[in-house]
Formats: structure tokens, C-alpha cells, sequence
């Protein structure tokens, strides 16, 4: 006989009445859970936590965000804020002070710090020194390159030589020679070349390691005592060659004289047109004399003038004169006086490759 139960009834009747408990309570606390919030702003909480004594905002060194000092504050706070000022989201390879820690590994990076410069960087390659310009150096060849030997005797005829109103063999009045530190001297007829060919010319005489040029304005005679040629030259010329005032052995040849003045002229007398010329630099080849109506080429005497052909008619001047050196420079000297008085000419035989030292 099936006998009735009535508190299985019961418990069935109340498990629902358990079931709608349950879920009223379950609701209760997820009610406490999401219903009691804070509804502060984060400024006003963490306004709150600093008056409160709580940590300011940016303690843990990440700048204008919230500090969680507990648990207990963080509570009501976003998740993803609290997530954002956590520790352990801040870079591993971050100081405190913001700037790249160094890599745990070993490992550096490629670049070299601030205050280095790495060894393959590139910089401005140091300027060129460019060497200043040379000058060119105008050094004359000498119209005879041979080096000749002789034997110095004292020159006594010459405006260093206690004559001052001299004229030696050349022609040149010594009151028209510069004197000292001009020096003068003679050869022997045998280095003429021609008539009067030397005179003007300069001589440079060597002995070791001294040397002193001097201009050739007369001629010596052959001396039986010389060694080779008979040459002459000032007193003080020599002395610079040897502090004996014996005769001296040297070496000798002929060059360009290295500091000449401004040619000169003069006329043999008024209405003759013979010259002669004084000053030059080089050797003289020829003289062109020119008037209005005719030019005909000078021929050089013994004396050392430069004359016409006979019977040549220049009808009193004025003239014109054309210079030529050994090495065929040429200087106009246009519209000359027949005067026998100096005349300047204001020109000179260029050094050669020096342009610049014609006058």
C-alpha cells in the first residue's frame, strides 16, 4: 500500500520559495558590488588622498598620473587606470629619471653617447694649406758663359781710383760714373770681342766662396806675372775678395751688370750725331739712329762712340735712337737734342722672363 508523504510535499513546495532566496541574495550582493561606488573624479579623489596623507599624484616617477599607495585605495578606481600607474607597466629598461637604462644583456647600442665621437663619424676634411706663390726668380745669362782664370791687379784709373776727371780708354767721363759701392775695372785687349765690345760690361771676379762684379770702363796691358788673363779692379773691390793686398788668382767671367741705373746718353758735340752709352744692363749689339728723312745703323769705334757712315746728314736733329742688346731686346729713345751735355733716358734693357724690370 503506497502511504502518503506529505514533507516530501513540503520540501518540494519550498524549493522554489529557496531558488527565489538565493537569487534575491545573489542580486543583494552584486548590488553591494557594483551599486556602492564612488562618484568622484579621479582629481577629486586623488585630491582627497593627498589632504588624507596619501601618496601625490606622479610619486611612482610617471608624470600626472594617479598613485595607489593600498588596496583599499584603489577601490572604485577604472581598472585600466589603476593599470596604467602601475610599476610593472612602466618600461623594465626605464630609469627613475626617465632616460634608457642600460641593457641587462651587454649589449650597447650603435649609437656613440652624446659627449663621444665615434671613431668612424665623418668631419670636414682640414683645409689645404696652399703655398704661397713663388716669385719668379729672373736670373740674366751671362753673355759668355765661359768661366775664364786670371790674375787681380789694383785699378787706379777710375772715379774710386782718387781721379775724378779721368777718362779711361771706354770713353766714360768718370765724373759721369756713380762711385763706391760701384765698382770698376780693365781687361786686357785680347777679351775684346771687337771695338770697345766690353766696355760698359760687368765682370763678376770669384775667389772660394767671395765674389765682387765690377764695371769695365778701360783696358790694362798683358802682365807677365799673370796667371792666365790680365784683369784690374778697384782697391776696394779687391778687399773684398781677400784681406791681402796682394794680387789674387781668381776666377772671372762676364754677366749682366745687377744693378744698373737708367741708360745715358752723349752726343759728341752739338749737330754730331756720334753717341755714346752709358748704364747698360746687357751688352750692346747695334745702334739705329733715325731722322725725319733717313735711318742707317751705327758703327762703334774704338773710343767706344757710336757713329754714323760718313756723309750721313741729320740736317742739326732733333733724332731718334733704337737700342739693341746681345740677346736682341729692343728701347726706343725717340726725339734726342745733338747736345753733348748727359741725357737721361728714363729706359733699360729688361732682365729676361722679367718683364717687369724694364724701365
Amino acid at each position: 500500500m503506497v502511504m502518503a508523504q506529505p514533507e516530501r510535499r513540503g520540501v518540494r513546495a519550498a524549493l522554489p520559495l529557496l531558488a527565489v532566496l538565493a537569487l534575491v541574495s545573489s542580486l543583494a550582493a552584486c548590488e553591494g558590488l557594483v551599486g556602492i561606488h564612488d562618484s568622484r573624479s579621479l582629481s577629486e579623489v586623488n585630491r582627497d588622498m593627498s589632504s588624507s596623507g596619501g601618496a601625490p599624484p606622479g610619486a611612482d616617477g610617471v608624470t600626472g598620473l594617479p598613485s595607489i599607495s593600498s588596496a583599499d585605495d584603489g577601490e572604485g578606481l577604472d581598472p585600466s587606470e589603476v593599470a596604467l600607474n602601475s610599476p610593472e607597466d612602466v618600461s623594465e629598461n626605464a630609469s627613475p629619471s626617465g632616460t634608457p637604462a642600460p641593457d641587462p644583456s651587454g649589449a650597447t647600442d650603435a649609437m656613440a653617447p652624446p659627449n663621444e665621437v665615434p671613431s668612424d663619424a665623418g668631419s670636414d676634411p682640414p683645409p689645404e694649406i696652399t703655398p704661397p706663390p713663388v716669385e719668379p726668380t729672373c736670373t740674366p745669362q751671362p753673355p759668355d758663359p765661359r768661366v775664364l782664370e786670371g790674375t787681380v791687379f789694383l785699378f787706379t784709373a777710375g772715379p774710386n781710383g782718387g781721379n775724378p776727371n779721368g777718362l779711361g780708354s771706354c770713353g766714360f767721363p768718370n765724373s759721369a760714373l756713380p762711385r763706391a759701392p760701384r765698382f770698376y775695372g780693365a781687361v786686357e785687349p785680347a777679351l775684346m770681342k771687337g771695338p770697345a765690345s766690353l766696355c760698359g760690361a760687368c765682370m763678376r771676379a770669384a775667389l772660394g766662396a767671395r765674389s765682387v762684379e765690377v764695371t769695365i770702363i778701360d783696358v790694362i796691358e798683358p802682365n807677365p806675372l799673370a796667371k792666365g788673363r790680365t784683369i784690374s779692379i778697384d782697391a776696394d773691390a779687391r778687399k773684398l775678395l781677400a784681406d791681402t793686398g796682394q794680387n789674387l788668382d781668381v776666377q772671372f767671367s762676364f754677366v749682366p751688370c745687377g744693378a744698373p741705373d737708367t741708360i745715358r746718353l752723349k752726343f759728341a758735340g752739338p749737330g754730331n750725331p756720334s753717341v755714346l752709352v752709358l748704364g747698360h744692363r746687357n751688352l750692346l749689339r747695334s745702334v739705329r739712329l733715325s731722322t725725319p728723312a733717313a735711318a742707317v745703323d751705327l758703327v762703334r769705334r774704338s773710343y767706344n762712340y757710336w757713329e754714323p757712315p760718313p756723309g750721313f746728314a741729320t740736317n742739326g736733329g732733333p733724332v731718334s735712337l733704337t737700342l739693341t742688346d746681345e740677346i736682341n731686346q729692343e728701347l726706343a729713345v725717340p726725339n734726342l737734342a745733338l747736345s753733348p751735355a748727359l741725357v737721361d733716358t728714363g729706359v733699360q734693357f729688361p732682365i729676361p722672363g722679367c718683364p717687369d724690370s724694364a724701365r
